[in-house]
């Protein structure tokens, strides 16, 4: 009796004496254990002894490296993806370059703004477009016929020009002047020729901040005609068509109130009438292309 009851006391005292010095185990994300006496967990780091040396200097290790520990009294703690001290500085640094990423983009957004109201007060909404197609290179085919008409052209329009679309485009009407000058071969007294039109433009153009395309519709009215060096032929003897209709293209660069570029025009009715071919109809379409310039005032 006395035996078994020694037996017990020295069982009790041994495990007692492995409880006090059982140690904690820390194990890392990399599957590394780390045998230690865990002294104190931080916001960030936990602080420790290693079980080997436990008068030892104590030692600190980032949470973020850190899956689990299991303490001495079987409890276990596991702890979840913490970011490291360097992962909350880099988010800190990418924090402060999207704000200042975000501070420079609302300047520019601001400039922006105030370029376009500058652009805004300087066009206007109502404005009067000055356009000037010169100089223009017209060309004129006979149907039936081996000739050829070659001339130059000058075009001058004027028109009131209403601006939409947040000032993306223009939508415009007025009046103008179209002068040819040009030799048509196989005409008898018609070798050389200067013909006037009064022209009725109507034209749509859109804007970007440097760049514009349009289309227009004109309308042409015969108002002289006359060989060079003559005296003018009154419009009733003209052999040339008193009205006349074409379909125009124009593209180029914007810079500020001005327009410059390139114009192609098609005119979809005949030059001549009937009467310069003695009653025969023949399709002679024309076709004119060249440079042009326009300036627009604001006036509203």
């Amino acid at each position: 009796m006395k035996r078994l009851y020694f037996i017990c006391i020295l069982l009790s005292c041994i495990v007692a004496t492995q409880t006090a010095w059982a140690q904690d185990i820390i194990i890392k994300r990399n599957a590394d254990e780390i045998e230690a006496i865990v002294k104190e967990i931080g916001i960030h780091t936990v602080t420790y002894k290693r079980f080997s040396n436990p008068d030892g200097p104590d030692y600190t290790i980032s949470k973020s490296e850190i899956f689990m520990i299991k303490y001495a009294n079987g409890e276990k703690e596991v702890f979840t993806d913490t970011p490291s001290v360097e992962e909350q500085k880099q988010a800190a640094q990418t924090e402060m370059q999207r704000r200042e990423k975000q501070r420079r983009d609302s300047i520019m957004v601001q400039r922006a703004e105030e370029r376009e109201r500058e652009y805004r007060n300087m066009i206007g909404r109502h404005n009067i477009k000055v356009m000037v197609n010169a100089p223009g290179m017209m060309l004129t085919s006979f149907s039936g016929t081996d000739n050829i008409g070659v001339g130059g052209q000058f075009n001058f329009n004027f028109l009131y020009n209403l601006t939409f679309s947040n000032y993306t485009g223009d939508f415009g009407a007025g009046l103008g002047i179209t002068t040819f000058v040009g030799s048509f071969d196989g005409f008898e007294n018609a070798n050389s020729e200067s013909i006037t039109y009064l022209t009725i433009p109507l034209e749509v153009t859109w804007r970007t901040r440097k760049f514009h395309w349009g289309y227009s519709l004109i309308n042409a009215f015969l108002i002289n005609h006359k060989e060079v060096g003559e005296e003018n032929i009154p419009l009733e003897n003209s052999t040339l068509c008193p009205y006349r209709f074409a379909i125009s293209t124009d593209i180029g660069w914007s810079i500020r109130k001005f327009d410059i570029g390139f114009f192609f025009t098609w005119w979809a009715s005949n030059i001549w009438s009937e009467d310069a071919f003695h009653g025969e109809s023949i399709y002679n379409p024309s076709v004119e292309f060249g440079f042009h310039v326009a300036y627009r005032f604001k006036i509203g």
